[in-house]
């Protein structure tokens, strides 16, 4: 995930992200099991843009999955490149929902 590309919220927060770590503040102290963890499937193409972003893991509240797809697909990521060529990949990425109206 490129730093700071995410629109600011106060509904969502990163609780981590297994392909960039480093840039995501990890939150231990948030069960993820709890009920409000969401994870988000999703592909990012050669431009950094995510797509075809789907709720693998939800909350309680399905009205908030909406809004948790439309937050991460207002994210960019650093495309992966292979052969000195940016290509399309896959990523996943755990949302806190903070319990406040997205």
């Amino acid at each position: 995930m490129i730093p700071d590309s995410c629109p600011q919220s106060t509904a969502f927060a990163f609780y981590s992200m297994k392909a960039s770590a480093e840039n995501i503040p990890v939150q231990p102290s948030v069960d993820p099991n709890a009920a409000r963890i969401i994870r988000l499937l999703f592909q990012v193409d050669s431009n950094g843009t995510p797509f075809h972003i789907v709720v693998d893991r939800w909350i309680k509240n399905k009205e908030i999955n909406a809004p948790a797809i439309n937050f991460l697909g207002h994210c960019r990521f650093q495309p992966t490149i292979i052969d000195g060529k940016p290509v399309q990949s896959a990523g996943n990425l755990w949302l806190i929902w903070n319990g406040e109206d997205s």
